[in-house]
């Protein structure tokens, strides 16, 4: 039921051998992950990935359907430019209403990329796109660093590892907040953020 530039399409879903299957589009092009230079991408480079990705999550959030599984593993390239997020394997999706949760998933991390709350027996049962959040900031930091974050407990008690010289402090700044521990400390939604990394694109121009 999604339809957004940035996000996989799926032709078909049917049933066979009591096993449920997707037919999705092939994305032949290779993953963001397998792009990353050993040093990093610029961060003018890294904003324009960002973006495409926040442009999805900001599509899906509107649906009340959080990812959880944020990393750049989990974005292809349609046409070689056009950032294409899969992998919704333990997404959630929440009430309209309420914002309870209407399905359930196995409390799956990736360490580096998920916030504490996903490391929580019921950590992820209300909606908050903040969640999320953190995911991107933390892909965000693999992009401009060219490694993966500290696992979120590590960051809790230690901080972020520093950033190299080439990082501008703009950019250091919204990675900083969107991996706050607290999810009230972060940007609360997409809009937010992408508020935000307008800021940062508009000092990195200037």
């Amino acid at each position: 039921g999604l339809d957004n530039v940035h996000v996989v399409r799926i032709y078909d879903i049917f049933e066979e051998n009591d096993t449920a299957y997707y037919v999705m589009e092939y994305l032949g092009n290779e993953s963001l992950m397998s792009r990353i230079p050993a040093g990093g991408f610029p961060c003018d480079q890294a904003i324009g990935y960002v973006r495409q990705i926040a442009d999805a999550l900001k599509y899906i959030h509107s649906k009340n359907i959080l990812h959880l599984d944020i990393k750049p593993s989990n974005v292809l390239f349609r046409h070689d430019t056009e950032a294409v997020l899969i992998d919704f394997g333990i997404s959630k999706h929440y009430d309209g209403t309420d914002g309870g949760q209407t399905s359930t998933s196995s409390g799956c991390v990736s360490e580096g990329y998920s916030p504490m709350e996903q490391y929580e027996v019921d950590g992820i049962s209300s909606f908050t796109a903040a969640t999320d959040v953190y995911s991107l900031g933390a892909t965000f930091y693999h992009l401009v660093c060219g490694r993966v974050p500290a696992k979120a407990s590590v960051i809790l008690n230690e901080g972020l590892s520093d950033f190299p010289d080439s990082v501008p402090f703009s950019c250091r700044q919204l990675i900083e907040k969107c991996m706050q521990p607290r999810r009230r400390e972060r940007p609360q939604n997409m809009y937010e953020f992408m508020d935000f990394l307008a800021a940062v694109q508009s000092r990195a121009d200037s």
